[in-house]
Formats: C-alpha cells, structure tokens, sequence
C-alpha cells in the first residue's frame, strides 16, 4: 500500500464542515500538495468564499493544477450510470487524476461528499462499496482522502451496521 490516510469527520451544520473542510485544503496549499475537492457545487462555492478570504486565489491554484474541483453529484452520476458503483471507471478516473494531480511527487489531498450523498440516500451497501474502493485506489496511488458525512445523516439514515463498517474502514476516525 502506497502512503494513504483515509480520514473521516461527521458534521452538525454546513458552516462546521466549511471551515474544516477550508483547513484541510489551506493546510494542503500552505504544505504544497494538489488538492481534489469532490463536493456539491454549494459546498464547493462557500469553501472557495472562505479560501479567499483567508488570502488564497482558488483560480490561480486552479491554473496552476494545484486544486481540482468536482461536482459530487456529477461524479455519482458518472460512477453509476445503471444504479451500481462501476469500479473500473472508479479505478481509472480517479487514478489517472492522482497521477496527474502528484506529478513530480506533489503529495495529493482528496476531500469528498460522495459518501455523504450515497448515505443521505439510504444506500449503506453503496457507501461502504465507494469508501473501499478508495481503499484500494490507496494500494496504488498515494494520497490522503477526507471523508465527509453529515451527522443526522451517519445516524439516521445508515444502521449500526454500515457505520461501524465505515469507522473501521478509515485510518482515522472520531469515535
């Protein structure tokens, strides 16, 4: 397995997953890495608002190929055109962005919401199948994934069953 970290982080409010998700990205620019950013394209704006905010010009990290932005709901659609997830679409898609994105070793940071809107869903089967294809992914690319959920929607919509799996499936993760 490549070098991987594979976080997760459970939100009560959109403002609270906005400013981690901010540190994150900030903490990826100020220690050089090409961060990926798959989120709905709200989310996505109001993080954009708060980087620039703190001093950073996103279209210049764009330019740059330092920040990647993604519509997650767009990305879903792409991953599963017929209801399941398509693991070598998965596999190519997102290997060749990591490539891409870690040209000349840059570390790569991925933050992502796919999860969440599988789980607001109600998939648990679905979620559990994406947060282990980037377990995967991680056996041959390296990268750090952050993970984001949406509180109510990790308690209520998903059972015991798959959150104890989704714990398990990070390398870091609240208890």
């Amino acid at each position: 397995m490549n070098t991987c970290s594979h976080l997760v982080d459970f939100f009560s409010a959109d403002e609270h997953l906005i400013a981690r998700v901010a540190d994150y990205l900030q903490e990826g620019f100020e220690s050089e890495c090409a961060c990926i950013a798959v989120m709905t394209p709200s989310h996505l704006a109001s993080v954009d608002a708060v980087l620039t905010q703190r001093g950073l010009n996103s279209a210049e990290l764009i330019a740059a190929y330092r920040y990647v932005t993604m519509d997650a709901h767009a990305v879903l659609r792409t991953l599963r055109p017929d209801g399941s997830l398509d693991f070598a679409e998965f596999h190519r898609s997102f290997g060749q962005l990591i490539s891409l994105a870690g040209t000349g070793n840059r570390p790569v940071r991925i933050v992502g919401e796919m999860v969440r809107l599988l789980a607001e869903e109600g998939i648990g089967d679905a979620v559990i199948q994406l947060e282990e294809m980037w377990n995967d992914l991680s056996r041959d690319y390296a990268f750090t994934l952050y993970c984001v959920y949406s509180e109510h929607v990790f308690v209520d919509s998903l059972s015991v069953e798959h959150r104890t799996q989704i714990r398990a499936l990070h390398s870091h993760a609240p208890r």
